[in-house]
């Protein structure tokens, strides 16, 4: 390996140039350096017949005529690394530490300016640019792990291979592989199956999967869904309800054995069957909440149990004028639950009438529901 002589009077670190070196012919050999080890910024920088490549003086393989004699070395050769845009066969031979697909095939390779992707190849400016392979058949263990493949410019499993979900896969989606449904067996198949059936290919759905795997019927009404014996996917059925009315209970299928439970929220207007407030809301737990005050007369929808008119108006700091089953409360007529089975009983009275909503002791809505042909109380 080549050596110099280092001049006295240089300093230990000082770059050795050529302008340096050249005092050497005529200076007490002091000791000798390597010239593979000196740095460089251009080849001005190193000795005639070298060249600098990343940053350190290197041969450009022509023979060294310095001799042992002289104290300068025997002939030393360096490989030479490859400029880009020259063929290569790995990252290591170029001078950028890139060595790239040329094509979509990747039949040949290039060193680049910088590393692709996996699944990337030089364009005609040598940069890299998405859809190698489409799928890449090409057996390159340097891309997608060496065991997937490239679809579109994205690593993906091939058809039959491993996967757990469909994003898994380059084509199709993922189905189960095995007659148990395992997660570690399912594989990407070309062809959808149905719930209970499999495919041992990833091209036809030819098994049929065990009873009492798993499964999924579609249907939110039911849940613990499973395969039964004659390869069909069911569930148990689940009723859901909504309670009829303002505010009242909502309930929704969801899948499992429970069902959703829901109230109009507080933003839902409603009626709170009383004239003297207004703005009434949801209370978002099946309630009404009565709004604002209002001014002036005012009509209370009467249907609390064994109470007259007489008393509601009272509770909203006004005193009764008149009874009637009217919109206006005017006709002096009224309504209340007489007797089983007979239901709204009608008749005439006064604001001091005592009128029941339900027969006392019961829950039976009377009156043809929650909120209709009640009497209604005037008050001002």
């Amino acid at each position: 390996m080549p050596s110099f002589p280092i001049p006295r009077g240089v300093a230990h670190g000082t770059m050795l140039t050529a302008s340096v070196l050249a005092l050497c012919a005529c200076r007490p050999l002091v000791h000798t350096v390597d010239a593979t080890k000196l740095p460089c910024n251009v080849d001005s920088d190193c000795p005639a017949g070298w060249s600098c490549t990343e940053g350190v003086c290197g041969s450009r393989g022509a023979a060294d005529d310095r001799t042992a004699a002289d104290g300068r070395g025997a002939a030393d050769t360096l490989p030479p690394k490859l400029a880009v845009g020259v063929a290569c066969g790995a990252a290591s031979e170029c001078a950028s530490d890139a060595c790239e697909c040329a094509d979509p095939a990747c039949a040949g390779r290039l060193c680049a300016e910088l590393a692709c992707d996996p699944c990337e190849h030089l364009d005609g400016g040598l940069q890299c640019t998405p859809g190698l392979g489409v799928p890449d058949a090409v057996d390159d263990p340097d891309r997608c792990d060496g065991v997937r493949s490239c679809y579109a410019g994205l690593c993906k499993v091939d058809v039959a291979g491993p996967c757990l979900v469909a994003d898994d896969c380059g084509i199709g989606q993922c189905e189960c592989g095995d007659a148990t449904c395992s997660a570690d067996g399912r594989r990407c198949s070309t062809v959808a199956c149905d719930a209970c059936r499999f495919t041992s290919t990833g091209a036809a759905c030819d098994g049929t999967t065990d009873p009492g795997v798993g499964c999924d019927d579609s249907e939110l009404c039911t849940h613990t869904d499973q395969c039964d014996a004659d390869g069909k996917c069911a569930g148990t059925l689940i009723t859901c309800t909504s309670y009829p009315g303002q505010c009242r209970l909502q309930q929704s299928c969801n899948g499992t054995s429970a069902c959703t439970e829901t109230y109009p929220g507080t933003d839902v207007d409603c009626d709170d069957l009383d004239g003297c407030t207004a703005d009434d809301h949801c209370d978002g737990a099946g309630g009404c909440a009565s709004g604002s005050p209002v001014t002036g007369t005012c009509v209370v929808v009467n249907s609390q149990t064994g109470r007259p008119c007489t008393a509601l108006c009272t509770d909203r700091g006004r005193t009764c004028a008149s009874i009637g089953v009217d919109a206006a409360g005017t006709n002096g007529a009224y309504r209340y639950y007489y007797v089983p089975n007979e239901m709204c009983v009608a008749g005439s009275g006064t604001c001091a009438t005592v009128m029941y909503d339900n027969l006392p002791g019961t829950t039976l809505y009377a009156c043809d529901g929650f909120q209709i042909d009640w009497t209604r109380c005037r008050c001002q």
